[in-house]
């Protein structure tokens, strides 16, 4: 939504986080969401906001905005009081109008779209769209502020960086765990995590896992919970091996997996008994564009036959997250 990217239109697998931050510049702009195969409908929220100017505003409608037929669902200004409401849509098209005024980069949004239903999986699939091509400052005073981490219940916003140190018991994530821009949160190895059911760990910031031989990250379902599923998504794992212990519907996308010493960098250990269960491990750099190795980086199904098949390809060809895919 800036003068710098000029998408207008963007489709939605399940689940994008949407930023703007102001510039000196005012700003009248229209973004178009469609949901995958324009099936399901949208719901949008507001995860943070702090308008600059009383006649600024972030306009929805269901349907096109270029279309007569879109129908006008809410319009939020600074003082409107609104800002806590979760919008539907009947159609599968959501159009955001934002009408802003020139202001310093501390003011802006970040908001939340979801297709609905939400998955009954979690949020297998996670976008994450700049409005602006940095987001340097911060939003407000309350997005600034640290708050305390309670590790025996993980979940939520994490605001602080954060180490998760081996121990004698698993850490438990109840509820999806994000984390947020210019945080860090860091697993070290041997570290045990288990997971609520449809909960994942959302990464807006930085995810560091550093396994080693012996002292794997293991990922997990509760116990007698039903099997969870997790998605990992824009991290860089350096000489770590990432092991997953039980889970299904696992994605892993969209990482850079490098300089790893070790036999293998993932161990698809989701015990099944169907030989068709899969790992989506598509579009991430595993160090080489080479097919032969990366197959022979993975443990899964082809190793050991109660293990899942992890599917690679597409894979990254260069260790950036830009760069396209094979």
């Amino acid at each position: 939504m800036s003068r710098v990217n000029t998408t207008k239109e963007l489709v939605v697998q399940e689940r994008m986080v949407l930023y703007y931050k102001y510039d000196n510049n005012p700003s009248t702009c229209v973004k178009i969401f469609h949901s995958a195969y324009k099936i399901k409908p949208f719901g949008f929220r507001l995860l943070q906001f702090n308008l600059f100017n009383t006649s600024d505003s972030i306009s929805l409608y269901d349907g096109s905005l270029y279309n007569v037929s879109a129908i006008p669902l809410f319009s939020v200004t600074k003082d409107s009081g609104l800002e806590k409401k979760f919008i539907t849509t009947q159609s599968p098209t959501l159009s955001i109008k934002l009408l802003a005024t020139g202001a310093s980069h501390m003011h802006g949004f970040i908001a939340e779209i979801v297709t609905l239903p939400i998955s009954a999986i979690g949020f297998t699939v996670g976008y994450y769209y700049y409005c602006e091509d940095s987001f340097e400052g911060s939003l407000s005073v309350s997005w600034e502020q640290p708050n305390l981490v309670n590790v025996e219940n993980l979940g939520g916003r994490l605001m602080t960086s954060l180490t998760l140190h081996q121990r004698d018991r698993p850490y438990v994530i109840k509820s999806d765990l994000t984390i947020m821009p210019h945080v860090t949160l860091t697993i070290s190895p041997g570290t045990i995590l288990e997971f609520a059911p449809r909960v994942g760990i959302l990464a807006l910031g930085t995810l560091i896992a550093k396994g080693r031989r012996h002292e794997e990250i293991v990922m997990r379902p509760l116990p007698n919970d039903i099997p969870a599923s997790t998605e990992i998504v824009h991290n860089m794992y350096k000489s770590s091996l990432i092991v997953f212990d039980g889970l299904q519907k696992v994605r892993i996308r969209r990482n850079l997996l490098s300089d790893n010493t070790l036999a293998y960098s993932l161990v698809a250990g989701m015990k099944t008994a169907r030989l068709e269960s899969t790992l989506d491990a598509t579009e991430n750099w595993w160090g080489t564009k080479d097919p032969v190795i990366i197959q022979h980086l993975i443990f899964d199904f082809d190793d050991w036959n109660d293990h899942a098949l992890v599917n690679f390809a597409p894979y990254l060809i260069e260790d950036s997250l830009t760069h396209s895919e094979r």
